[in-house]
């Protein structure tokens, strides 16, 4: 795949978007990708005004450093506790704590008063008590409730930077994503070595039925304890374990969890990538944009990007480029499906083991902060 430098050859682009009915040509260059939205702060329907610390300056949102790692979330969902889980994970990899990661940005879609408000605080405290920015709260549009249109924009922006600056890479993580293995982001990277993909996927335990394929075919679902009915997952998306299925993604949740209590997590494990040369549709629950993965020129020629990111991603530019892959050190479990969301929630106790979890293995990090993660 050709790498494209901050100063490398122009790349004459036409993309066709559709606007009011009529076909907008636009001619762009490596210098004049389409620029980052203004994320402005939205107004919010109550009256209530956030204290002084806080307020953050959006616009420092736009600035892209180089040689950067970011996490990007889109996100609006504090009640559901997801957050509250997946933020030490993130924490514990920060560059500034040990890990790698340099930034987490925060993509602000369809949230409430709750969320904004502790997210604001949340941010505030971590910057102050690192003494430095590592959260940065994008507002994704004018609407809180409103994540139309929001997507594409995200993800011109981030294209652009990685044009801008190849060595920046960006880890998109989906807010319910509720445990990372240590080491996850590092194998990602260091997955670049090994088979060429066009987008690297960690190896997603729980809602996410193309990895539970993989994982059964690892004998992971064998247990007749856990899967008394001896449910079989299949690639294909209206199987019966795909993505509509509760008691499909209660049993890779329920694995997980087993496998969790008995030390045995290195059986997700495998070396290297697992190529996925169908090209049929993947859950971007987690996965990494950057220079070395990305093939722009087929990117530009799938482009415009159009409102199912997913559909786009793994279905359309996929198929003019390599397959993508799943990258078997890069262990993660993802919660749910929009589907299957409010009968899992049902279920207490799932929810609680991945918070006690989360407790378990950060304990170390700052009360000050679980004390706003415990809160709201």
């Amino acid at each position: 795949m050709k790498k494209f430098s901050k100063y490398g050859v122009f790349l004459f682009v036409v993309i066709a978007l559709v606007v009011s009915g009529s076909i907008l040509l636009v001619t762009l260059t490596a210098e004049s990708m389409p620029s980052s939205p203004s994320y402005l702060p939205p107004e919010l329907t109550d009256d209530k005004q956030l204290t002084p610390d806080c307020k953050q300056d959006s616009t420092k949102a736009l600035e892209y450093p180089t040689d950067h790692y970011t996490v990007f979330v889109f996100t609006g969902r504090w009640r559901l506790r997801f957050l509250k889980i997946q933020f030490p994970y993130l924490y514990a990899n920060l560059r500034v704590n040990g890990g790698i990661i340099d930034r987490i940005m925060y993509m602000m879609i369809k949230y409430d008063r709750t969320t904004h408000d502790h997210l604001l605080y949340l941010a505030t405290t971590v910057n102050r008590l690192l003494q430095q920015e590592v959260i940065v709260i994008n507002y994704m549009g004018n609407a809180p409730y409103n994540p139309t249109g929001v997507f594409v924009p995200a993800y011109y922006g981030i294209i652009e930077d990685v044009l801008r600056n190849p060595k920046n890479k960006y880890f998109k993580v989906d807010d319910d994503v509720i445990y990372i293995h240590p080491g996850t982001f590092e194998s990602m990277i260091k997955s670049n070595n090994s088979t060429p993909c066009t987008l690297k996927f960690g190896n997603i335990a729980g809602a996410n039925w193309r990895c539970s394929h993989i994982h059964q075919s690892m004998g992971l679902f064998d247990n007749a304890n856990i899967n008394p009915k001896g449910l079989k997952f299949d690639f294909d998306t209206h199987a019966k374990c795909g993505w509509k299925s509760v008691e499909c993604a209660q049993l890779s949740l329920n694995t997980f969890l087993s496998l969790y209590m008995e030390n045995q997590l290195y059986k997700y494990h495998f070396n290297g990538t697992l190529s996925l040369p169908d090209r049929m549709r993947f859950s971007i629950n987690f996965f990494m944009i950057d220079n070395e993965t990305i093939n722009f020129k087929a990117l530009i020629e799938s482009l415009p990007m159009h409102g199912d990111d997913e559909h786009w991603w793994t279905s359309l530019y996929v198929q003019k480029t390599q397959p993508h892959c799943v990258v078997g050190n890069s262990l993660v479990v993802h919660f749910s499906y929009f589907t299957t969301l409010e009968a899992l929630m049902a279920n207490a106790s799932l929810i609680n083991y991945f918070e006690q979890i989360a407790d378990k293995e950060h304990s170390d990090m700052p009360q000050e902060v679980w004390k706003i993660l415990r809160s709201g």
